[in-house]
C-alpha cells in the first residue's frame, strides 16, 4: 500500500495559517467587502449569485471552506444577508484595517467634494480639472486649485532663493505621514517635493 501525499504549495500554507489564526485568536471574526462581490447559497461559483455584498460593507465570518479547486470561501453574515463569498473579495479587520476603512471613507468623501468643485468650474483647463478631480498636484496650478486638490496646508513659510527671489512654502501630510513640500510664487505651484516622514 502506498502513503498518502500531500501537497502544500507555498500558497496553501499561508491561507491555512490565515484560517487557523482567525479561527483561533478571534471572538468575533469581522471582514470588509474590499468590491461589489457576489454571495452564493454554497461555496462554489458556478451557481447563480444569491445576492450581492456591496463595497465597504461590514461582514461577520461564520466559517472557512477550502473546494476541491483549492479556492477558499468564508461564509458571512452580512446586515440581512448571509452566504458564502470568495476570500479574495474580503479583508480581515484588526485595529489597522478599522483605520483604513474610515480612511477609505474619508477619501471617498474628499474625492466627491474634488467633483463638485470642478464642476463649478469650467474655465479651468483641462489638466488641472484631471489633476484636481484625481487630489493630485501638477505645476502652474493656482493657489486656489491646489486647495481644491489637497486642502489647506498644516503650514505656509516663505522662503528666499537667490536668483528665484521670494516664494511660499506650503507644507503637508500625505495618507502614510510623509511631508510634502510645496512652492509657489506669485501664487502659482513651481514645483514640490516629498520628504521623509
Amino acid at each position: 500500500m502506498e502513503p498518502i501525499r500531500f501537497s502544500f504549495n507555498f500558497k496553501n500554507l499561508i491561507l491555512i495559517i490565515f484560517i487557523l489564526f482567525i479561527n483561533l485568536y478571534s471572538e468575533q471574526k469581522l471582514a470588509i467587502c474590499v468590491k461589489t462581490s457576489p454571495y452564493f447559497e454554497l461555496p462554489q461559483t458556478n451557481l447563480l449569485p444569491k445576492g450581492f455584498i456591496e463595497k465597504y460593507d461590514t461582514c461577520i465570518i461564520d466559517s472557512v471552506y477550502i473546494d476541491s479547486l483549492e479556492n477558499a470561501w468564508f461564509k458571512i453574515l452580512c446586515k440581512s444577508k448571509a452566504g458564502w463569498i470568495s476570500v479574495k473579495a474580503l479583508n480581515y479587520i484588526d485595529n489597522i484595517s478599522q483605520n483604513y476603512i474610515s480612511n477609505e471613507k474619508q477619501n471617498l468623501n474628499e474625492k466627491k467634494k474634488r467633483a463638485e468643485i470642478v464642476k463649478a468650474h469650467p474655465e479651468w483647463p483641462f489638466r488641472i480639472k484631471k489633476a484636481v478631480r484625481e487630489g493630485k498636484i501638477c505645476l502652474d496650478m493656482t493657489k486656489e486649485q491646489l486647495f481644491a486638490s489637497w486642502g489647506e496646508p498644516m503650514e505656509i513659510k516663505k522662503a528666499y532663493m537667490l536668483g528665484v527671489g521670494e516664494y511660499d512654502i506650503y507644507l503637508y501630510k500625505d495618507l502614510v505621514e510623509r511631508i510634502l513640500i510645496v512652492s509657489l510664487k506669485q501664487d502659482r505651484v513651481t514645483g514640490w517635493v516629498l520628504g521623509d516622514k
